[in-house]
């Protein structure tokens, strides 16, 4: 089993349960019988929130100083379009700094999360210094953008 000494332990199989859930939710919501709007919006509650857990995740890890290449270990023990899908993630996220307190990086977690959840949720277009990034699976991810100045 591969050891990631930055991420404490545990940190991997929460990635990996939030994974296990996250595509859970997208695989039953997909394969529902009778869908009403109700369950639709339901469905997608779930996999925006999902997804926004993902993103704090991931920003966390990269809050923490995990290097891109254990990230991308870790990457390697899921199968190809479920890497694919985090790549996404994990390419915005490695674009924000790491920030210079500890309170710093969980609001810019925080914020990464909920940035994903409401362009997710299509709460937002572009708001708060952010912008869309489409991806071939047209998967929408939202990317903070920094001023530096």
């Amino acid at each position: 089993m591969l050891y990631f000494p930055h991420w404490g332990g545990g940190f991997m199989n929460k990635i990996l349960l939030i994974l296990g859930l996250f595509f859970s939710i997208y695989s039953y919501g997909a394969n529902a019988p009778n869908k009403s709007k109700t369950d639709d919006l339901e469905k997608s509650r779930d996999l925006c929130t999902g997804g926004a857990e993902i993103a704090r995740t991931i920003m966390v890890a990269r809050q923490k100083g995990v290097s891109l290449t254990e990230i991308y270990n870790a990457l390697g023990l899921v199968d190809k379009e479920t890497r694919e899908t985090l790549e996404i993630f994990v390419v915005n996220a490695y674009e924000v700094p790491i920030a210079d307190s500890p309170k710093d990086s969980k609001i810019i977690s925080l914020e990464f999360a909920n940035g994903f959840f409401k362009e997710c949720m299509g709460i937002s277009e572009g708001i708060y210094g952010s912008e869309l990034r489409s991806t071939p699976d047209s998967i929408n991810v939202h990317r903070i953008v920094i001023n530096q100045e």
